[in-house]
């Protein structure tokens, strides 16, 4: 059976169904494009600075 890392409930609840797996296509799709309000003023900062434009770049911190 899989368990939750601690601190992981507040992000995936088993009760939601399974994970969607997004596309290549969905995941070049420009920051422009995408619903982004739930970024922090630090995350934006290490989207400018990395230069970091798709959801898939954000999803997968490009940057770390």
């Amino acid at each position: 059976m899989f368990t939750l890392p601690r601190g992981a409930t507040g992000f995936f609840r088993p009760e939601d169904g399974p994970l969607p797996v997004l596309t290549g296509e969905q995941l070049a799709t420009p920051l422009s494009r995408v619903d982004t309000s739930a970024l922090s003023r630090h995350e934006w900062r290490q989207v400018r600075l990395y230069g970091v434009g798709t959801l898939g770049g954000v999803l997968f911190n490009a940057w770390d």
